[in-house]
């Protein structure tokens, strides 16, 4: 009986030794397949961040690249300056169109629409020669020019070349004979930031206009006889403010002594 005793004994020990420990055995393998799966969810979701971080790096826009960069040289002309004057050839590129666009205005007389292009602090300075007088040219802000047929006044615009005496009379006057005294619009010769025309009276234009841009319109004379003495131009001035190139100064040039 006692060896049958300890023999039951044993067998329960063994059975309830198998019995609890054979549970986590069988349960092993299903936790390491877990975390593989685990693992394997973890490296999906990296793959993912880093698509996503990939594609924000996509989106972000590099100024330096950027098309929508303001390109810092479009009105920068310090490039094209040559002994303190704007090249004939990049003052060509910025001025032409404007110029003419002007020039076609003041042929029609139409100074409602020209004062649009008259500096809008400066305003716009006229020379009955090629000498450019601060002290003694006249000088008109947008509303004058808007009125400019309309004014009555006489303005002293000046001297005459030879007799000295003072050009006095009214705007519309003036505009026949120092404004637009020939056909400019189908002028002979068009330059810019060039001078075309020579008397006897200094070209001071670029010296009281700075970083300016003067398109001239020239015609080398009208009469044989006269072999070229006879020649006329209009000189326009356009100096650049906040990207805006505006007229400040009308220059008549002819023949002086």
């Amino acid at each position: 009986m006692k060896q049958l005793f300890i023999i039951t004994i044993c067998f329960l020990m063994i059975f309830s030794f198998v019995g609890c420990s054979s549970k986590p055995i069988e349960e092993l393998p299903e936790i390491a397949e877990q975390d593989e799966d685990l693992n394997t969810v973890d490296e999906d979701d990296n793959e993912d961040l880093d698509s996503v971080l990939e594609d924000n790096e996509e989106d972000v826009i590099d100024p330096a690249k950027s098309d929508d960069t303001e390109d810092s040289d479009a009105s920068d002309i310090s490039d094209y300056i040559e002994n303190g004057i704007i090249n004939s050839e990049r003052s060509k590129e910025i001025i032409k169109d404007t110029a003419y666009q002007v020039l076609e205005l003041i042929k029609n007389k139409d100074m409602d629409a020209l004062s649009d292009y008259v500096h809008p602090e400066f305003g716009v300075r006229f020379s009955p020669y090629s000498y450019v007088s601060p002290e003694k040219d006249i000088v008109m802000n947008q509303d004058q020019i808007k009125s400019f047929f309309e004014d009555e006044t006489e303005y002293t615009w000046g001297n005459y070349d030879g007799s000295g005496e003072p050009i006095k009379m009214t705007p519309n006057k003036y505009y026949e004979e120092f404004i637009y005294s020939k056909d400019f619009m189908n002028a002979e010769e068009i330059s810019y930031n060039k001078i075309l025309s020579e008397g006897n009276i200094n070209n001071n234009q670029f010296e009281i206009y700075a970083k300016s841009i003067v398109a001239e319109y020239y015609f080398s004379g009208f009469e044989e006889q006269y072999g070229g003495a006879d020649w006329q131009s209009i000189r326009l001035v356009f100096q650049e403010l906040n990207g805006t190139w505006y007229l400040v100064g009308i220059i008549h040039n002819q023949m002086t002594i």
